[in-house]
């Protein structure tokens, strides 16, 4: 559902498809395409083992980055 809401179509047309080929790579961020892409792996190993994984790489994308602390004067 992801891919679909990102790239405006589904990743296959068809479930042969679907075992067979890949989807065409999304236009997202590098980080938030990394996790649409975990979460379409073939191997069950290689995807978000539980939701709560995958929310939590969620939480973490859209938590703002530390900005670089400067030495006080």
């Amino acid at each position: 559902v992801m891919y679909q809401l990102l790239a405006g179509r589904k990743p296959f047309r068809d479930a042969s498809e679907a075992v067979q080929a890949r989807p065409q790579p999304l236009r997202a961020p590098r980080r938030l395409r990394g996790i649409v892409e975990r979460c379409l792996r073939k191997e069950a190993t290689e995807r978000f083992a539980t939701t709560d994984d995958l929310v939590r790489a969620l939480e973490r994308l859209v938590q703002p980055l530390p900005w670089p602390r400067t030495p006080a004067s």
